[in-house]
């Protein structure tokens, strides 16, 4: 989805954190159901997530992984 790509590299010019920018695009619908690695892979170029927290991504935007796993896997040094 080009509004997703175009939001994200706008949020990593901006400094916006990982967890801020995955909550707007769940919240928002940027993604489509079944296609919720695209959304992992868009995070990591921008974000350079690891490989663990890109499986926490997928698992958060399917609804299996929880609120608080996705906000530990995502969370910044310092926050």
């Amino acid at each position: 989805m080009d509004d997703r790509k175009a939001f994200l590299r706008e949020a990593g010019e901006q400094g916006v954190q990982p967890l801020v920018a995955v909550r707007k695009i769940k919240r928002d619908g940027l993604f489509e159901a079944g296609k919720e690695f695209n959304v992992a892979i868009d995070l990591k170029a921008v974000f350079g997530l690891s490989p663990h927290q890109l499986h926490d991504v997928v698992g958060w935007l399917k609804g299996v992984v929880s609120d608080e796993v996705i906000e530990n896997s995502l969370r910044v040094e310092g926050d």
